[in-house]
């Protein structure tokens, strides 16, 4: 089993993954269903950012937000009116998952440093900080592979982060972790990649 702390290089790895399925990503793929099935492409591209976000700013005491992000990525100041007026919405919503997942491994590695607590609220209630981001880096790496297959991609997990997001996915899902959160586990062949190992973990049936 592995320890409940990320490795140092998962969030790397994870964040190099989301790049890669946000790069496929269209406007004209935002009415596409996705393997969460109350959400259509643009809910979860909506949700992936906010809850990014929301990880973020519980690790460390910081709020990017969605005008934050694209100015970063354009060198510009965008306006809201901008947005809500911009064509493509899919890659506004791309840059600021991009930004805040790049955000992300910032944090992490300031943590892994020993900077910030070692415990955090969710709600009202403490827990380890090492429990939030891990359950982080797996909710990163799963939506980003719904993400893709909402566009039509094959785009496997990669083995190395999969095999580590598996066994912590053990102590952040299972159980109470899952109810409300993750459909039930679909059944794979033990010799299923880790990748699809990990997305017929919480409910997904692999490509």
């Amino acid at each position: 089993m592995a320890a409940l702390r990320p490795s140092d290089g998962l969030f790397e790895q994870v964040a190099a993954y989301t790049d890669e399925a946000m790069s496929v990503v269209t406007g004209g793929d935002l009415s596409a269903p996705t393997p969460c099935s109350q959400w259509n492409l643009l809910d979860l591209m909506r949700h992936l950012s906010t809850s990014l976000g929301v990880l973020i700013q519980t690790l460390q005491d910081g709020r990017p937000d969605l005008l934050g992000a694209v100015r970063c990525a354009t060198g510009t100041r965008p306006y809201a009116a901008d947005l809500l007026l911009a064509d493509d919405v899919g890659t506004v919503l791309a840059t600021a998952v991009r930004y805040r997942t790049e955000r992300l491994v910032r944090v992490h590695e300031a943590l892994r440093r020993g900077e910030g607590p070692d415990d955090v609220l969710v709600g009202a209630h403490p827990l380890p900080r090492d429990l939030v981001a891990a359950a982080g880096a797996v909710e990163l790496a799963v939506h980003s592979w719904d993400i893709a297959t909402a566009c039509g991609r094959t785009l496997p997990i990669p083995d190395a982060p999969a095999l580590e997001l598996l066994e912590l996915s053990a102590l952040v899902v299972d159980g109470v972790g899952r109810l409300g959160l993750f459909a039930s586990a679909v059944a794979v062949p033990p010799r299923t990649p880790p990748g699809d190992r990990l997305v017929a973990l919480l409910g997904r049936t692999p490509a």
